[in-house]
């Protein structure tokens, strides 16, 4: 393939991404501007399971499962046939049903893939995507309109104060000085801050433990800690009914009666109504702006480096900015929030990855390899409902 596009006797390649980045040539002729590579994917493989409805506990072994040899890449756990348990040995013994079992017997996710695909598929970095978010694209506009002056932020804008709760997840054991609180509270801010042009004060929190999906609670403008994952569940009727922007917390770790567990990953985000986009797009804006500034380098002490953004009209020309300048990125944020914390749980999955070699470099919404995949479209096919991500994977 190399030399025939070297050569001329054919005009372009189509291949796997690992391929083209594994290819040392392709990817030096890349990187020396002498050929150039789509940002558009041609097609996006996306692998699930299947189980029969009605029996929640072997859904949850089975996404168990699948989410070990990705978690025991991340601590460093790899296929050891010692500690594998013998068939013989395996009984109706409760204690002998580990989730440890899965990598050790069958391999992480790196040494499955590789046994698969072989090592190319290990050139493009062998890193967990959890945290992940658009990178901007041109965010110029010749005629935007500005969405402070309509619909709910032009609500939200006349009343000077942003209402938003902060889910505390029973399920997950969240107190106020819980990690996932803290970063729920400091995005409900970072909304005020782009709304109120710098004034993170310009909210009010309230603390919320009960969550009816089935319902959006409409006393408040928005909710932060809310889970597409727990709205949804086995009951697609709540698909469309409410909206979550980008995913900015990934619940790592679950605690009950005083002990840690790992937790299955659910990722958690604002939630709102679905009667005015605008919200959707400013959540979305503020936490891509926080994961931007990651890879970017910017912090605080260099906000300005933010790109003004004229998408959402000349009353936010300058939210990115503000947003930087308050809580600095996005490891900025957790890492204050981890110190604030109960020490209960720790940082785990919560990191931004770069756009390694040739990743997608124009806006994308990424699955992470949780599995989450928002935002998503549903349409029905035979009468079925089914919901499709975009971006070029």
């Amino acid at each position: 393939m190399e030399e025939s596009l070297k050569s001329g006797s054919c005009n372009v390649i189509v291949s796997d991404t690992y391929r083209l980045s594994g290819s040392t040539l392709l990817r030096d002729s890349i990187t020396e501007e002498k050929y150039i590579i789509s940002d558009y994917h041609i097609s996006r493989n996306l692998l699930a399971s299947v189980v029969r409805f009605g029996d929640s506990e072997w859904y949850d072994i089975v996404e168990g499962t699948r989410l070990a040899s990705f978690r025991a890449l991340q601590v460093g756990i790899y296929q050891n046939s010692l500690i594998c348990p013998a068939e013989s040995s395996v009984n109706t013994t409760v204690d002998l049903v580990s989730l440890y079992n899965a990598p050790t017997c069958v391999g992480n996710m790196i040494e499955i893939f590789q046994e698969s695909l072989g090592q190319t598929v290990l050139s493009i970095g062998s890193f967990l995507p959890v945290i992940d978010a658009p990178n901007f694209g041109s965010l110029e506009c010749d005629d935007c309109k500005n969405v402070l002056e309509d619909g709910k932020l032009k609500d939200i804008k006349e009343t000077g104060q942003l209402e938003c709760a902060v889910y505390l997840d029973p399920v997950h054991n969240l107190t106020r000085s819980s990690l996932a609180t803290l970063v729920n509270e400091k995005f409900c801010e970072l909304l005020a801050v782009a709304i109120f042009q710098g004034k993170p004060d310009a909210v009010n929190i309230t603390y919320i433990d009960e969550m009816d999906y089935s319902a959006y609670p409409r006393e408040y403008d928005i909710v932060a800690g809310a889970s597409w994952e727990q709205r949804v569940g086995w009951d697609l009727t709540n698909a469309g009914s409410h909206s979550n922007a980008l995913p900015y917390f990934v619940h790592d770790k679950y605690r009950n009666n005083g002990t840690v567990y790992d937790g299955v990953g659910n990722a958690i985000s604002y939630e709102m109504e679905n009667d005015d986009a605008s919200i959707i797009w400013l959540a979305n804006a503020v936490v891509t702006a926080t994961i931007y500034a990651q890879r970017q380098g910017i912090t605080k002490a260099n906000h300005f480096d933010m790109p003004l953004i004229h998408l959402l009209g000349e009353g936010l020309t300058f939210m990115l900015r503000d947003v930087i300048a308050y809580s600095g990125n996005y490891d900025d944020i957790i890492n204050e929030a981890f110190v604030n914390s109960d020490g209960a749980t720790d940082i785990g999955w919560n990191i931004v990855i770069q756009n390694y070699d040739v990743a997608a470099k124009t806006p994308v919404t990424y699955c992470d390899y949780t599995g989450k995949c928002p935002p998503c479209t549903w349409t029905e096919v035979d009468g079925i409902p089914i919901c499709f991500s975009f971006g070029p994977y």
